[in-house]
């Protein structure tokens, strides 16, 4: 990687084109520095990918996977604007640039190289070679942004869903809470926060488990957690619209108040005692009975401090 008199940085990149033989393909490799645009118009990567960055560097991951690119003649000559991995515009007719039109995946799997690059050449290090590039041809833009809308329209990110049950296939404990989950019909965050008095699990500690690493999980009580939750179900006439509803507003409320002076089996009793105190009108008919962290604010009242109910 290095600058060019625009000031713009090129990678060091592996051409590959296949030419078919008598019974299959030669292949030819060729290495050639370019300067890698985007069309910010068509396409929205993340500034700081950290998670790309992460899986760069996984041993699992296929680094030789095929990398889309045409050439940037083609968007020279209707006047649309292209920028660099860099966020700088590309000036109209700047030679050996080349635009990513693959994958999302694709994409910022190659910008990682190139930030990994900035790095390295900042240590003084290596650069990454961007292997296995494919140069498409295109005769228009529209046909380009088609071929474009056909790779990436099944491009999406992982679900929640999916996460859950690559995680529970590395990690015992995700694995029984995501039974509770399925048993109770609710949602695995759900469990999380009512077994454990209000914790969460990031989408980083999420995303590290679907690779296989091993995280350290709150504190969970799996068994008063499904109290709680078949508690919440009476309450909210088990729609997960409300349940959801009244976590969201419920754990932040005790949590301050809770300030890590109970233990984790004395702050989902108190959860218990709260619950007991409402009923299900409370949570369907605020506007008479008052906003749900009125209600719990009372509860906790009465239920910590019983001397100022006499």
């Amino acid at each position: 990687m290095k600058k060019t008199n625009s000031n713009m940085l090129q990678c060091q990149i592996e051409i590959c084109t296949r030419e078919k033989v008598e019974n299959g393909y030669f292949i030819k490799t060729e290495i050639k520095p370019v300067i890698i645009a985007v069309i910010p118009d068509l396409t929205k990567l993340p500034k700081k990918d950290k998670l790309a960055r992460e899986v760069l560097n996984d041993e699992l991951l296929e680094k030789d996977d095929p990398k889309h690119f045409c050439k940037a003649e083609l968007f020279y000559s209707e006047g649309i604007e292209l920028i660099d991995l860099n966020g700088n515009p590309i000036p109209k007719d700047t030679p050996d640039v080349l635009v990513m039109v693959g994958s999302i995946k694709e994409q910022r799997i190659i910008k990682a190289i190139h930030a990994q690059n900035l790095s390295s050449i900042a240590k003084g290090d290596e650069q990454k070679i961007i292997t296995n590039v494919v140069i498409k041809e295109f005769s228009t833009v529209e046909e380009c942004t088609k071929y474009m809308g056909v790779n990436n329209i099944l491009d999406r990110t992982m679900k929640a869903s999916e996460k859950v049950a690559l995680a529970s296939r590395h990690n015992d404990k995700i694995e029984e809470i995501a039974r509770v989950g399925e048993a109770e019909g609710v949602n695995i965050n759900i469990v999380i926060k009512t077994c454990s008095g209000g914790n969460m699990i990031t989408t980083t500690q999420w995303n590290d488990m679907v690779r296989g690493k091993q995280i350290e999980l709150p504190e969970i009580d799996l068994e008063t957690g499904k109290k709680i939750i078949s508690r919440l179900k009476e309450l909210c006439n088990k729609e997960k619209q409300g349940i959801n509803r009244f976590c969201r507003i419920y754990f932040p409320i005790v949590n301050t108040k809770n300030e890590e002076m109970f233990s984790l089996d004395e702050r989902l009793q108190t959860t218990l005692n709260i619950l007991g105190k409402l009923s299900p009108t409370d949570l369907t008919n605020e506007s008479e009975t008052g906003d749900i962290k009125t209600l719990v604010e009372t509860a906790w009242e009465e239920i910590t401090n019983p001397a100022r109910q006499e």
